[in-house]
């Protein structure tokens, strides 16, 4: 059986792999990592990438609204998460 990471450390490595990402890239691109676990959903999500910002591991790089009103912000990894993902378990 895989291991699987904890699902901010692959937000993380996500990030590191793209230039830019939404909540909604994330809930479509690690479905078939994550897709029976609760937290694969768009609140947790928004709040596990808040909590990755807050640390300075992402930041925020434009918001845009969606058609139903709702912000939805695009992130990118920071040069400080770069530099952390060594201190991070490998995939």
């Amino acid at each position: 059986m895989g291991h699987t990471l904890p699902l901010r450390f692959r937000i993380v490595h996500y990030a590191s792999g793209t230039e830019r990402f939404t909540v909604n890239d994330l809930l479509r691109d690690l479905k078939d990592e994550y897709g029976n676990e609760r937290q694969l959903c768009f609140k947790m999500l928004s709040q596990h990438c808040e909590s990755l910002r807050a640390s300075g591991l992402i930041e925020p790089e434009d918001v845009d609204i969606t058609p139903d009103g709702q912000p939805l912000v695009t992130y990118r990894i920071t040069e400080y998460g770069t530099s952390r993902l060594s201190y991070l378990p490998d995939r």
